[in-house]
């Protein structure tokens, strides 16, 4: 029996590109003079498209791969082109494919879909076909204020839900932190991801039990109370000797830096149906409920 011949005409040729959904951490208005910290919001790196194409819409980075060079590869490239941002590689995850007939009205295209959690200390330049790119709120897209172009709404939500089981079972939280950190940091980075608010003992309870997880700081700059705190001060009061107890008063939180471990065990669980609907998904439930499979 005769083999078939193949023949690449018979196939219709269609591009391959890449997009990729950066995340990042952006901090929530607080009142003025109010001295309160900070909260955090997620938010993503959008550009702004140029060309004859969605001209004027939000986007997520990306573009045509180039025919020598890998998938990752040209994410990251098209990232900096840009966004004029550089990650390394070993923060981006690809996550999905997206090849609907008619996503893209200039051709035939099939792309493949990455994601990253990162820290964003430098300014964005916007370059290419993108005429200008922004850290938006990711609210803002969930709750319909901004339509991106193509498919990058449904690419963004996938992302989402992608990195927020990322978090559970890996340390890539840690993206969002600075080196040294405190669990208050680690929390509200987590909360920003998840999307509501978790109970601050439980939490903390949940990720100093995960092995190779955290580390704590040992750095001179950490002192668990100020050097006179601790000593034991004996009054004379009408007769009585009165012993006070140490101070906390303007202790700093203990810091903590990225353990050893990639992967969680136990994972980082986000609640379950099984578990109590609350705006605080610890509220009622036990650290050792938390800890098994059933």
């Amino acid at each position: 029996m005769a083999e078939t011949e193949y023949n690449p005409s018979d196939f219709p040729p269609f591009a391959v590109t890449v997009d990729i959904a950066v995340f990042t951490l952006i901090d929530l208005p607080v009142p003025e003079k109010s001295g309160q910290v900070p909260r955090k919001e997620l938010a993503a790196v959008l550009i702004v498209r140029g060309g004859d194409t969605e001209a004027g819409r939000y986007a997520l980075p990306g573009g045509f791969v180039h025919e020598d060079e890998d998938l990752p590869e040209a994410a990251l490239r098209e990232l900096h082109e840009e966004a004029g941002l550089e990650l390394d590689e070993s923060a981006v995850h690809q996550f999905r494919a997206y090849g609907r007939p008619n996503r893209d009205p200039r051709m035939r295209v099939v792309t493949v879909a990455h994601t990253a959690l990162a820290q964003i200390n430098v300014a964005l330049e916007a370059g290419t076909d993108a005429n200008e790119v922004e850290i938006v709120p990711i609210r803002r897209i969930l709750d319909g204020e901004i339509s991106l172009a193509f498919d990058h709404d449904q690419i963004l939500i996938d992302a989402l839900g992608f990195i927020r089981g990322l978090v559970e079972e890996t340390s890539a939280i840690l993206e969002l932190c600075p080196e040294s950190f405190t669990l208050t940091e680690l929390r509200h980075a987590c909360e920003a991801v998840w999307g509501y608010e978790v109970d601050r003992a439980t939490f903390n309870k949940r990720v100093l039990h995960i092995e190779g997880f955290l580390e704590a700081d040992d750095d001179e700059s950490y002192r668990s109370s100020p050097p006179g705190d601790h000593e034991m001060l004996s009054l004379s009061l009408q007769s009585s000797e009165l012993r006070l107890k140490p101070s906390t008063r303007g202790r700093p939180a203990k810091q903590y830096r990225r353990g050893w471990a990639e992967t969680l065990h136990p994972p980082l669980l986000r609640p379950r149906e099984r578990l109590k609907h609350t705006d605080s998904w610890y509220e009622n439930v036990s650290l050792k409920s938390l800890m098994t499979d059933e």
